[in-house]
């Protein structure tokens, strides 16, 4: 009779805690953010004596818009591209300084790797960066 008993105790307790864990599951799950955005793509401004740096991606030449602009005053030298585009194997870089005529190092990166450098004085400089591409030479990545 005591072992009975024993194994009905087991098993209300073992029937009790399933639907707490199926709770801790949920609890776990909602606890994720809904929408877990990871930034493959992002430009890294290395260097640069202008003031503004205007930064642009999209797929194709015809098909991207301004996303950040990197201001000397600021601290931030990374950005993330649109999230519309992160997906992407493949992308569409611009940047472009406003005034011109100044020295201006960045790099694009994929995933922590360095793809493809700009280097420019003049007024803009625009590359199509493929997420196999590698580019040692990049100031900072």
């Amino acid at each position: 009779m005591r072992k009975a008993t024993m194994i009905i105790f087991a098993l209300l307790l073992t029937c009790q805690s399933i639907p707490a864990l199926a709770r801790d599951d949920e609890k776990a799950t909602l606890a994720m953010p809904a929408s877990t955005k990871t930034h493959h793509w992002y430009v890294v401004v290395c260097s640069s004596r202008a003031d503004e740096v205007v930064l642009q991606a999209g797929g194709s030449e015809d098909d991207n818009a301004v996303f950040a602009k990197w201001h000397q005053r600021d601290g931030q030298k990374r950005f993330p591209l649109p999230s519309g585009i992160q997906a992407r194997t493949k992308v569409y870089v611009r940047m472009s300084i406003p005034d011109g005529k100044f020295q201006t190092e960045a790099c694009v990166g994929y995933d922590g790797y360095a793809k493809k450098a700009f280097r420019f004085d003049n007024k803009n400089q625009n590359n199509k960066v493929s997420m196999d591409d590698n580019d040692a030479s990049c100031a900072c990545r």
